[in-house]
């Protein structure tokens, strides 16, 4: 072969560098499959990490939201027994006032009275915004408190109670006398 080789004027691959590239190119299949293996078995391990890991997360997070929920649900119930206080204490107040042949207004925080009656129900009708503009908080306070309907409301009454609105003076028309206060 290396005669016919010389005759065709055609060069000859030598046979030990040939041999020697083969076996070097099976010891790197050899270790090319050993690393692919490892690389197999690593990627799974990492993939089941990633399961468990999102699976614990996503336990975490379903756990959370139940406990919004249940604490969404405690202050619905709260403020409606709230709301039902309020309307009983509201219908109360107004049958007060029909016996006392009192006009009734709507009376609202922005109003100053001088009688004891409509200075209650003007610290009623704070009350009555407060808790409709921050039911939610008064709940979670609640719940963080251990605190029930009735304490709530007390707390909020004393803490309007407390809370002097200013005292308008009006002059009668006609003149004469002292402006009382309303």
């Amino acid at each position: 072969m290396h005669r016919a080789a010389e005759d065709a004027n055609v060069s000859t691959p030598d046979i030990s560098f040939v041999n020697e590239a083969i076996n070097h190119q099976r010891q790197m299949a050899s270790s090319f499959e050993s690393h692919m293996s490892d690389l197999t078995r690593l990627h799974a391990q990492q993939m089941a990490t990633h399961s468990r890991e999102n699976r614990v997360e996503l336990e975490r997070l379903a756990n959370l939201q139940a406990e919004a929920d249940k604490k969404a649900r405690m202050a619905e119930q709260a403020l409606s027994g709230l709301r039902d206080v309020q309307e009983e204490d509201r219908a109360r107040l107004a049958r007060i006032a029909e016996t006392q042949e009192v006009v009734h207004n709507h009376i609202d925080s922005s109003t100053i009275n001088s009688t004891t009656h409509l200075d209650n129900q003007n610290q009623h009708n704070q009350v009555l915004q407060l808790v409709s503009s921050h039911g939610h908080n008064f709940a979670e306070f609640m719940n963080q408190q251990n605190l029930n309907q009735a304490e709530m409301m007390r707390m909020l009454q004393e803490h309007v109670r407390r809370i002097q609105a200013p005292v308008i003076h009006l002059i009668p028309q006609g003149g004469g006398g002292e402006p009382g206060p309303m």
